[in-house]
C-alpha cells in the first residue's frame, strides 16, 4: 500500500513509520539533516525548502522534470548513506525503462548519478551501484509522486562535516549538504503493488547488502591551469612560441585587451633573454580559425600580429627587427569540424612569435615544456565549504546567442550566473535554451556524457586559464566535475542548467571572464560568497 499524505500521522503511530503492506513510508525522523527537517545545521542548511533543485534528470532522450530534494548524507559505520526524495513534475507518466539516474552510456537500472564531493580534501566518491534502491522494471514515474531514492557510498574521510552531492543532467549541484550520523533503517522488500497517486510518497525496495569493493573509493581530483603560451616548437637555432589569442583578444577583435600587456610580461622577459637582436627578425604571424570568410579571417590575423608586435617592439625597444604575417586559417594546428570543433578551433587562434636564438644559450636550449600547473591544494589552505544556494533564485549576469547554419537552423541562448567558491574550486554556472527543431537523442552539440565542456574560465589579470576539474590524472582522464549527462533535454524551448568546477583563482580575484567557446567571452562575470 502507498502512503497517501492524509494517513501520514494515523501509519506513523501505528507503524511507527517503517513498512506499510510492503511499501515504505517516508517519516521525517528518516528524512536526514538536524531534527528530520532536511537543512543540517543551524547557518549551513539549504534552502526554504531545504536542499532542493528542479530541472532535468536524465540523458539522451530518456530524461524527467523533476523537483530533487537532498535529505540526508548520513555516515553509517561502513558507508555512506545519500538519500534522495525526487517528485515528477511531468504531466503524463515516464516509463522507468532505463534509469534516469545512471551516468553511462548504456541503459541501465543503475544511480550512479548521484556522486560525493568533499571540495576542500578534493576527492570525490565512488558509488555502490550494486546496492540501494532497486528500480523496478515496467513501471513509470508518476506525476506529483514523490519517490524515496537511497545510494550508498564508500565511508567519507574522517572530520568532513559538509559536502556536495553532484546530481545527474540539468538539475545540479546541492553545495554544503551536512553530513549526518545515521542509523540503519528498514526498507520495503516489495515493490508498490498499485499505481501511486499525485500527492503520495513511494519508497522502492533498498538493497542494504554487502556490496563489490570498488576499485577506488574515491578519485584525486585534479585542476589543471594554463598561461597564455599553447605551445613551444624548438628547432636546432630557432624557436617558435604559440600565444593563445582567446586570451590576448576579445571575440573577433584585433585590439589588445586591457590586461594584455600584463599577460605579456613573461614572455617578453623571456624573449628579450633568448632572442639574438644580430639575427633578426622577430617574427610575428597570425591565425584564426575556420569560422568566417578567408578575407575577414585574412585581415584579422595581419591586424592581430600588428597589435602584437606593436607590443614587443615597445618593451624590447629598437635593437630588434620585426616582421609581421597573417595566415588567416590557412595554417591549423588542429582539424576543426570534429567532436572537439571548439576546442580545435581555440587552439588554432593563435599568434606565433619566432626568433633565433643568442649564441650563449643555443648549446643549453631544449624543447621547453607548455607552461601547465596541475593544481594541488593543501586542505588547510582551501576555502570553506559553499553553503547551498538554488539555481532557480540566481539571476544572470550575461546572456549570448549563438545561430548555426550546421545546427540546423537553431538559435542558442546561453545565460551565465554569478560564480561561487567551493572549498578548493571555483563554480562556474549557465544554462542553455534553444528554439528551433528537437534535437536528436545521439546529438549532443555542447556536452558529454562525462561533463566535458570546451569552457573555461580566465583571469584577465594574469592570462591563466582555468579548466575544468577532472577526476585522476590530467593526462588521461575521462570524467569532469561538472553536469554530467548534459544536455538531458533536448526538446525546443527547454532550458537546461549546467555547472563546471574549475581550480579556485587567488581569494583576491572578485570577478573572472567566462570564455563560452561558440557563445564568445562573458568578462566581469563576479564570484559571490
Amino acid at each position: 500500500m502507498i502512503r497517501r499524505t492524509p494517513l501520514a500521522l494515523v501509519s506513523l503511530l501505528a507503524t511507527g513509520g517503517l513498512l506499510l503492506g510492503g511499501c515504505g513510508l517516508v517519516n521525517d525522523a528518516d528524512k536526514g539533516g538536524k531534527d528530520g527537517d532536511g537543512k543540517g545545521e543551524e547557518g549551513k542548511g539549504g534552502g526554504p525548502d531545504g536542499f532542493v533543485q528542479e530541472g532535468y534528470v536524465g540523458r539522451f532522450d530518456h530524461y524527467l522534470n523533476a523537483r530533487v530534494e537532498v535529505a540526508e548524507v548520513a555516515r553509517l559505520d561502513d558507508r555512506t548513506r545519500t538519500t534522495v526524495h525526487l517528485t515528477s513534475l511531468e504531466e503524463e507518466p515516464v516509463d522507468m525503462s532505463s534509469s534516469v539516474f545512471a551516468i553511462s552510456g548504456v541503459l541501465d537500472q543503475n544511480i550512479n548519478g548521484f556522486r560525493l564531493l568533499d571540495p576542500v580534501n578534493q576527492r570525490d566518491y565512488g558509488v555502490y551501484s550494486d546496492i540501494g534502491t532497486e528500480l523496478p522494471v515496467g513501471q513509470q514515474w508518476q506525476p506529483g509522486v514523490t519517490y524515496e531514492i537511497v545510494v550508498f557510498s564508500p565511508p567519507l574521510q574522517d572530520g568532513v562535516d559538509r559536502v556536495t552531492v553532484h546530481a545527474p543532467g540539468g538539475i545540479g549541484e546541492f553545495a554544503g549538504v551536512p553530513v549526518t550520523e545515521g542509523e540503519p533503517r528498514t526498507y520495503p522488500t516489495e515493490d508498490p503493488e498499485e499505481s501511486p497517486s499525485s500527492g503520495d510518497e513511494v519508497t522502492f525496495p533498498v538493497d542494504t547488502g554487502d556490496p563489490e569493493p570498488l576499485e577506488s573509493d574515491y578519485a584525486e581530483l585534479r585542476g589543471v591551469v594554463h598561461n597564455v603560451v599553447q605551445g613551444r616548437d624548438t628547432s636546432e637555432d630557432e624557436e617558435t612560441v604559440s600565444l593563445r589569442a582567446d586570451v590576448l583578444f576579445e571575440f573577433d577583435e584585433s585590439a589588445l585587451t586591457d590586461n594584455a600587456e600584463s599577460v605579456l610580461e613573461d614572455v617578453i622577459e623571456d624573449t628579450r633573454e633568448r632572442a639574438d637582436p644580430d639575427n633578426p627578425p622577430i617574427t610575428i604571424a597570425g591565425h584564426t580559425d575556420g569560422v568566417g570568410g578567408d578575407d575577414y579571417n585574412q585581415e584579422l590575423s595581419e591586424e592581430r600580429a600588428e597589435s602584437v608586435k606593436q607590443v614587443l617592439a615597445e618593451e624590447l625597444g629598437d635593437g630588434y627587427e620585426y616582421e609581421t604575417e597573417g595566415h588567416g586559417s590557412s595554417d591549423p594546428v588542429e582539424t576543426e569540424g570534429g567532436d572537439d570543433d571548439a576546442w580545435a578551433r581555440a587552439q588554432n587562434r593563435r599568434v606565433e612569435v619566432s626568433y633565433a636564438y643568442k649564441d650563449e644559450v643555443v648549446e643549453e636550449t631544449e624543447e621547453k615544456e607548455v607552461e601547465e600547473e596541475v593544481v594541488e591544494v593543501d586542505p588547510a589552505e582551501a576555502g570553506e565549504p559553499a553553503d547551498f544556494r538554488s539555481h532557480a533564485d540566481a539571476e544572470p549576469v550575461a546572456t549570448g546567442e549563438l545561430s548555426r547554419d550546421r545546427w540546423q537552423d537553431r538559435t542558442w541562448t546561453m545565460r551565465v550566473y554569478p560564480f561561487y567558491r567551493d572549498g578548493a574550486y571555483l563554480v562556474a554556472r549557465f544554462d542553455l535554451t534553444f528554439e528551433g527543431g528537437d534535437i536528436a537523442p545521439s546529438y549532443n552539440p555542447f556536452g558529454s556524457t562525462f561533463g566535458k565542456f570546451d569552457f573555461s574560465v580566465v583571469d584577465p589579470k594574469t592570462g591563466k586559464i582555468y579548466q575544468e576539474v577532472v577526476l585522476g590524472d590530467p593526462a588521461d582522464a575521462t570524467y569532469r566535475v561538472a553536469s554530467l549527462s548534459w544536455p538531458s533535454a533536448k526538446q525546443a524551448g527547454e532550458t537546461a542548467y549546467a555547472y563546471m568546477y574549475v581550480p579556485a583563482p587567488p581569494e583576491s580575484v572578485e570577478s573572472v571572464t567566462f570564455n563560452g567557446a561558440d557563445f564568445g567571452r562573458f568578462t566581469d562575470v563576479p564570484i559571490v560568497e
